[in-house]
């Protein structure tokens, strides 16, 4: 299986139905993925090993391409996680609805922890050590009120979470830039 199906998969898992919640406006749903199937099975969307190896990635909006740390995401949930992550980024992509740098990071690292939880809920309710990195951990602790119904982020909620993303060497300095969102054609 190639790495580009293998987002598909990730990105068409019943966990993906429990993604329903907004961020400064913007609403993430399970509908907003289904463009980015349609632009993986069109080849519109592609992906590729780049960058530094393990559970890490970008998406490219120029050329809408998922760049990610591994070539196989092989049932792993925490990159089935970043593949949703990345995958939010898409989306938006896909919306061609401009956004600052942490809401669409807050958007994407939300989906992240809430797919996190869900394909894995069992294990993490049976388990008393869940170690996640940062900004993610902290945006798994803000998803709570989504996990069950969907959910309207307040500033207050999400004041942590923009924290953390501000604090990640990634976005610091960045949160209010544009985040380039270009559009899919």
């Amino acid at each position: 299986m190639s790495l580009i199906q293998d987002v598909d998969r990730a990105i068409s898992t019943a966990a993906m139905q429990h993604l329903r919640f907004t961020v400064a406006g913007r609403n993430v749903t399970p509908a907003i993925y289904q463009p980015v199937r349609d632009k993986i099975a069109d080849n519109t969307i592609t992906a590729r090993r780049a960058g530094p190896a393990g559970v890490c990635g970008v998406y490219r909006f120029g050329p809408n391409r998922f760049d990610l740390g591994f070539t196989a995401v092989d049932g792993d949930p925490f990159r089935a996680a970043l593949v949703v992550h990345e995958s939010t980024h898409a989306a938006f992509d896909y919306i061609a609805q401009p956004m600052p740098v942490k809401v669409s990071e807050a958007l994407a690292y939300i989906a992240q922890a809430l797919y996190f939880y869900h394909s894995n809920r069992q294990a993490i309710e049976e388990s008393d050590e869940l170690t996640l990195s940062e900004p993610l951990n902290t945006a798994y602790a803000v998803s709570e009120p989504a996990r069950s119904e969907a959910h309207t982020f307040t500033d207050e909620e999400l004041a942590p979470l923009y924290a953390a993303i501000d604090a990640d060497s990634h976005y610091h300095g960045r949160g209010d830039d544009d985040e380039g969102i270009d559009g899919i054609e």
